[in-house]
């Protein structure tokens, strides 16, 4: 037997869109060409990141810096220009100098800049690089391995040197979890409660060192930590600044050395590396920490850092997203031949969701998607909403997040709740029991297999065969 939600009879004819002066939150840098120099699975962490935390974003590209896409002063179409990982050359060729001279621009005029590694090392003066170690026959780098690079983006007046002299580069098979102290006394790491030390996610990025001219504002936010028991020679980037933000003109540049978006050992990040590094064939030490606390604190770390981006108040998170995956059907699109829902209607879809309790908007449609659903979360039956999360719906009945991915993240602590599904004209449902929901693994919750799935036996729902 299949059930699907009750059509009701009346449409809304037309949404509002909220009038706003910025084409999205965030510009993502990432290129469709090969060898673009973006590592993509970051950029999927990054953009489970937007996703959970209800920021915006638009995939920009060189062509797009190159043109003025950013803009700039009064004309600024983002709050902040996000460089992933992957190789800084490959940016330094394809962005060009008048790039280079747009992304100043939109900086100094009030924009803001992050970059994780590779876009740390683009974002400085001299990059510092040792792709082959000669230390104790390639066990560490020495520093005549070190070779310099004149970058010309220049928002870091010094040098971006890497990677650790104790992390050889060699054939890229050295990412682990690097031990990093923390700048208790800033500001920004009391707030998120931060620990005096935690452990990120490494795999070759720079520290930042041989400063020419101290940057305006400039906060040291974590440090490296070397081996004990390593030789004194490769300990090159030991407490040396490997997260560090600064003022540049009127915005903010937020460098970090570390991949702390992307998470190991957990979903959440929509991520589990193959590309370059199989992560689950790794031995990743974790020292007196457990996993999930090295997630929650690089999660943290990068949340903060966006929301300084995002120009919001830095506040902390107490926990890591829940997962869950839902199926529904709509009536009014159902088709029974296919078994699938139609997209006739898909083009009318607007760009921002018509649910007032989670008016979000995006920059593009995912494809194969029927409509906007609300998602909520209700710990009694009776009792008001936790949580309410616009999100569209798949045609084959999962409800997908902006990537069209079927997991969803939802920034909720984990537990007991029961799950809603609303239309804009159909009849609400709501899960027959409560659902263990948590961060470790997609909870599934399936509407379209019975009356049982119901709260009310089917109120809201036809049997279909």
């Amino acid at each position: 037997m299949k059930y699907l939600l009750t059509y009701l009879f009346f449409i809304v004819s037309s949404f509002h869109l909220f009038s706003q002066n910025y084409v999205a939150d965030f510009a993502l840098y990432d290129p469709s060409y090969e060898n673009d120099g973006v590592w993509e699975e970051e950029v999927t962490a990054l953009k489970a990141m937007f996703f959970t935390y209800g920021w915006t974003y638009k995939v920009i590209d060189h062509i797009s810096i190159h043109s003025g896409e950013l803009g700039s002063g009064n004309t600024k179409n983002y709050k902040a220009l996000i460089m992933p990982g992957g190789w800084a050359l490959n940016r330094e060729i394809a962005i060009t100098s008048i790039g280079e001279d747009n992304i100043r621009s939109f900086i100094s005029s009030g924009g803001n800049y992050i970059g994780f590694c590779a876009g740390s090392f683009y974002g400085a003066n001299i990059t510092d690089w040792a792709q082959t170690a000669n230390g104790e026959n390639g066990n560490y780098n020495i520093e005549s391995d070190y070779l310099e690079y004149d970058y010309s983006l220049n928002l870091f007046d010094g040098f971006a040197k890497g990677p650790f002299g104790w992390t050889p580069w060699e054939d890229g098979d050295t990412a682990s979890f690097q031990i990093a102290n923390i700048n208790r006394s800033n500001n920004v790491m009391q707030i998120i409660e931060m620990p005096d030390t935690t452990r990120f996610f490494y795999y070759g990025g720079p520290f930042f060192t041989n400063i020419t001219t101290t940057p305006v504002n400039y906060e040291i936010w974590a440090t490296a930590v070397a081996p004990e028991d390593i030789n004194l020679e490769a300990k090159i980037g030991e407490n040396e600044p490997t997260i560090v933000k600064y003022t540049y003109g009127s915005g903010n540049v937020i460098l970090f050395s570390y991949h702390p978006e992307v998470l190991i050992n957990s979903n959440v990040d929509n991520v589990e590396l193959s590309q370059f590094i199989d992560e689950t064939q790794m031995n990743w030490d974790v020292g007196i920490q457990t996993p999930e606390e090295i997630n929650l604190n690089s999660w943290n770390i990068v949340h903060a850092a966006l929301q300084i981006a995002n120009n919001e108040q830095v506040t902390k998170i107490d926990s890591l997203p829940v997962l869950l995956s839902v199926k529904i059907f709509l009536e009014r699109a159902y088709d029974l031949t296919n078994n699938l829902m139609s997209l006739e209607n898909n083009f009318e879809i607007p760009l921002t969701s018509p649910f007032l309790e989670d008016k979000r908007s995006v920059t593009s449609i995912p494809p194969n998607v029927v409509d906007w659903v609300l998602l909520e979360l209700r710990k009694i039956s009776s009792g008001g909403t936790l949580f309410s999360k616009s999100i569209f719906l798949n045609q084959n009945g999962n409800i997908v997040n902006d990537e069209g991915l079927d997991m969803v993240q939802l920034n909720i602590r984990k537990g007991d709740y029961y799950i809603l599904i609303k239309h804009r004209n159909h009849l609400s449902i709501m899960s027959s029991n409560k659902n263990r929901l948590d961060n470790d693994s997609t909870a599934y919750y399936d509407f379209t297999t019975g009356s049982d799935k119901y709260w009310g036996g089917a109120a809201g729902a036809i049997q279909l065969e």
